[in-house]
């Protein structure tokens, strides 16, 4: 009697809500570890998994997918992720995957505490003692260490796209630390780049960067030092460089067509000459470059009828079924 008599005075007032506390937490104490038993399942079906398909990085991207349909698979995903980077710390497609694993977290980290500061609770980021100096945004953290550990130009593409698109994102946020680190970024794999670019893809992303910023110019340049360089290269003989495919001559052609400038029209023409007289006929992009010099032609002012008439010569010869095409007489064409 006495102790149920001392348990009714504890339930009154305060005691009273303090129990109730008790039990709810209870209750979520519960909840989690029965969660933690089904991921407990989930965690042995990835690892079989892996066994029987070990090499693949897109496989295990998928379960990395999987987990953020669900709530609270944070440590699931951490048992994906650092086993990923480990077994590919060579593969670029393994870093990009844990820069957006790194970008998912702090999206994460930064609504949590938006609630938090919503409903008047201490937000994780100020339990953290304040440092005077710049934090180091750990999205471009994540990029230089790969750019530094794999060293390759397709690693830096990656690198180059992805700082790209989160710079985009930043900028929309408003978050300048992070912009001020994403463009230094970049503007490294520029820098890093232009003094010897072996990769056609990583040019042609800069030239569209460039493009995408009004500076048209700068895009002119990069594009020029690739095709001509790996023109000279090539008729040099050592050290040979493949000459550049047609989508870098063509692009950097493409500059000068909507200018109103006759002279810089024509100078579109004399870029996809160029490269006509330097990509091998062998080549199947060869027949590109063809296509668009023959549009240059058509678009100028002053049509050269005969220069006409061989450049569409060398296209029914290239073109695939260039067979099944009859041709009486090329000089019954208009042109």
């Amino acid at each position: 009697q006495t102790l149920k008599g001392r348990r009714q005075i504890l339930l009154k007032g305060h005691g009273r809500q303090e129990m109730e506390e008790v039990k709810e937490n209870k209750e979520k104490d519960e909840d989690a570890e029965a969660e933690a038993q089904d991921y407990k399942i989930a965690s042995i079906v990835y690892k079989n998994a892996i066994k029987a398909i070990p090499n693949s990085i897109p496989f295990r991207l998928r379960f990395l997918d999987t987990c953020r349909h669900f709530p609270d698979t944070q440590d699931l995903m951490n048992s994906i992720q650092e086993p990923l980077q480990q077994d590919f710390s060579s593969q670029p497609e393994a870093w990009i995957a844990r820069a957006y694993y790194t970008l998912q977290q702090s999206v994460a980290t930064a609504d949590a505490d938006a609630d938090a500061d919503a409903s008047g609770e201490e937000s994780t980021s100020t339990k953290r003692p304040k440092k005077k100096s710049k934090t180091k945004d750990p999205v471009i953290a994540v990029l230089e260490e790969a750019m530094e550990t794999v060293g390759s130009e397709e690693m830096n593409l990656q690198a180059f796209r992805f700082a790209q698109q989160y710079l985009d994102e930043q900028e929309k946020k408003g978050s300048e630390d992070s912009v001020v680190q994403a463009q230094e970024l970049i503007n490294h794999i520029l820098k890093q780049s232009s003094e010897q670019v072996d990769s056609s893809d990583l040019a042609l992303e800069q030239a569209e960067y460039y493009i995408s910023r009004g500076e048209d110019e700068m895009a002119k340049l990069v594009l020029e030092a690739f095709c001509m360089a790996s023109a000279s290269s090539s008729s040099a003989g050592a050290k040979t460089k493949a000459v550049a495919p047609a989508s870098l001559w063509i692009r950097w052609a493409s500059l000068y067509d909507d200018d109103d400038d006759n002279n810089n029209a024509a100078e579109g023409t004399r870029i996809l000459k160029k490269a006509l007289d330097r990509i091998p006929l062998d080549r199947k992009d060869h027949v590109y470059v063809v296509l668009q010099y023959f549009g240059s032609l058509l678009r100028q002012e002053e049509l050269d009828k005969n220069l006409l008439n061989d450049t569409f010569q060398r296209i029914l010869l290239l073109a695939p079924t260039s067979w099944d095409i009859v041709v009486e007489d090329v000089s019954d064409y208009w042109f």
